[in-house]
């Protein structure tokens, strides 16, 4: 599989938001300038996408006069209103990470919040909505009363705090003198139902010095597992998978290929019953990515042709999947019986009550 399957406007959006811009793909942006596009659509399907400031990175390296001036000054903004709220964002981790240490409570950034700190070569790329921390269980009430202290509001969305502790990996807050969503986690995703233990995770992370600030951060290994959870509990949660997720995990796997412990990872997601999943999420980069899998692993995930079928039509629909294609797609991919027999019946459900 590869971009020939893309239409022209999400192969510019895909070529735009690999920051790896040799000579082939610059040539490639290129060419598709030059094509018949849709700019309505390539903004639209860029917003819906969270990519819009990767355009504006790359075309206007390359040659803005390819673009009309009302959809630069779109890109610009973007990226313009991006790099203030993530230099904000960035501002209140550092003031929560010194709140939270000074009582003894270690933090660690998940997501957006490091990665465009650590990942990408300009931090005004990577669009994030909220903050996200880890902890660890045994702190996760000292936390929760110390964000609760910084004036921030727990945000429960008409569920029982137990609803939150049972299914879900985290407790939101919202913060209204400073319009922060702050995202408190105590494990990298639900139980399912077994709860995964972090214990190797936090024996693996180490201090990194992240733009002038001493910061606790996960393993390489464990970063790429994290974004696979992340992306698995999006496939769960029936959540469209966007490219600025997957763009995370190309960017890590092609910055750090030769550096990763690819043999700890696929132990991980072996452990963790997400082969599936991460096999179709390795199908996605090779679709609107060239991420550069090490064959030795993408070997050992041996899908069955079924899934193998799937996925390659799947794989093309990345936000166009129907609630049943949806349902369908997770039985396929899951390792676990128990979680298929779960998917089937719920696969069922649809099939049998849903109107049409």
């Amino acid at each position: 599989m590869n971009k020939k399957v893309l239409s022209n406007e999400m192969g510019l959006i895909s070529s735009c938001v690999s920051l790896q811009m040799d000579i082939s793909t610059q040539l490639q942006i290129k060419n598709l300038l030059k094509q018949t596009i849709s700019w309505q659509t390539i903004i639209k399907q860029s917003l819906y996408h969270n990519v819009l400031p990767f355009l504006y990175y790359n075309i206007i390296k390359l040659n803005k006069s390819d673009l009309p001036k009302s959809v630069f000054s779109i890109l610009k903004f973007s990226y313009d209103a991006t790099l203030t709220r993530n230099t904000i964002l960035w501002k209140e981790f550092c003031y929560l990470q010194k709140t939270l240490n000074c009582v003894g409570i270690k933090i660690i950034p998940l997501k957006g919040i490091i990665l465009a700190q650590t990942l990408y070569c300009d931090i005004g790329l990577r669009p994030m909505a909220d903050i996200d921390i880890l902890v660890q269980e045994k702190d996760l009430l000292r936390a929760k009363k110390e964000i609760l202290q910084l004036g921030y509001q727990k945000q429960l969305k008409n569920l029982s705090e137990d609803y939150w502790r049972r299914y879900q990996c985290h407790f939101q807050f919202y913060s209204c003198e400073k319009k922060i969503i702050l995202e408190l986690h105590w494990a990298l995703a639900p139980s399912r139902p077994n709860k995964l233990n972090l214990t190797e995770v936090w024996e693996r992370s180490g201090i990194q010095t992240v733009n002038h600030t001493e910061t606790l951060t996960l393993s390489l290994e464990d970063t790429l597992l994290s974004l696979f959870l992340h992306n698995c509990k999006n496939i769960s949660a029936l959540q469209h998978l966007k490219l600025k997720n997957l763009c995370d995990i190309h960017q890590l796997i092609t910055r750090y290929n030769h550096e990763l412990d690819w043999e700890y990872i696929l132990k991980k997601t072996e452990s963790w019953k997400i082969k599936g999943a991460v096999y179709y999420i390795y199908s996605l980069t090779r679709v609107y990515f060239t991420t550069p899998w090490p064959a030795k692993i993408t070997n050992k995930f041996h899908p069955k042709i079924t899934q193998r079928v799937l996925v390659a039509i799947f794989a093309r629909k990345l936000n166009k999947l129907s609630r049943f294609q949806a349902y369908l797609l997770i039985v396929m991919l899951a390792d676990d019986l128990r979680d298929s027999l779960a998917m089937i019946l719920m696969a069922l459900s649809i099939i049998l009550f849903t109107k049409k």
